[in-house]
């Protein structure tokens, strides 16, 4: 397989009710449109979420970085391509950009992803038919690639924000990863909009689960960690507002 065949590319437009007051793009639609270009990159592979089931495993996202240098508009078409970086042990990292109809670079990600035993909910080494894709580099802006574990936020105050509804829900019937990102960046005042964020995954959220948002100043970013009701920490990221 050549660095070509590797790298899978698709178009999208930005639609009315994907951008914000200031009719741009918020950091969650780009994690959504990510999201999608590398559904359907897996599927194309054949190692897409339904794939997986069939062996007993499914994707999950452990860790992502996304920095955004320009945020598309309404109606913009926008360019996004994705690649598989290379897949050892248990996890597994997805690169992303997107790009105008310029080719001007608009954002770019690492996302570090794990297969999960969907019966034992623990993460399992990735398929060997997985991990034989080569190693891309990230062209440009250099993005975090650690493992290293992010303590959520110490601050003492939470406020409860929303209980976890069906629609919350994806195919593993647990809340999409890009529901973390929503909830941790979209309780700031209106005018500030979030261009950068590393959020953690570190446990589900089901149907009925209330979530609570702490966040504190963390050197010149924030630090949200979200947790549930039964004091389950489910995520923290590190964000960064302009």
């Amino acid at each position: 397989m050549t660095d070509k065949d590797n790298i899978f590319q698709t178009h999208f437009t930005i639609r009315s009710y994907e951008v914000g007051t200031n009719q741009k793009t918020t950091i969650s639609t780009i994690a959504d449109l990510f999201q999608e270009s590398a559904g359907l990159h897996a599927k194309k592979l054949n190692f897409d979420i339904t794939d997986l089931h069939k062996i007993g495993l499914t994707w999950v996202l452990y860790k992502m970085h996304i920095r955004v240098l320009s945020f598309p508009e309404r109606w913009d078409r926008i360019l996004v391509k994705t690649w598989p970086s290379t897949g050892k042990d248990i996890r597994a990292y997805r690169s992303y950009e997107m790009r105008d109809e310029n080719n001007q670079l608009l954002a770019k990600a690492l996302g570090q992803w794990m297969t999960l035993d969907i019966e034992k909910r623990r993460p399992r080494k990735i398929p060997d038919q997985l991990s034989h894709f080569p190693l891309l580099k990230q062209n440009g802006l250099e993005l975090n690639s650690d493992r290293n574990y992010i303590a959520p936020a110490d601050g003492k105050e939470s406020d409860m924000i929303t209980t976890v509804g069906k629609y919350d829900l994806d195919m593993n019937n647990h809340v999409n990863s890009v529901k973390y990102i929503d909830w941790s960046t979209g309780y700031h005042e209106p005018k500030l909009q979030c261009k950068e964020v590393i959020i953690q995954h570190q446990a589900e959220a089901h149907y009925g689960d209330k979530i609570f948002r702490t966040a504190v100043d963390f050197e010149d970013q924030q630090k949200i960690t979200l947790i549930n009701n039964e004091g389950i920490t489910l995520s923290t990221a590190i964000a960064s507002f302009t």
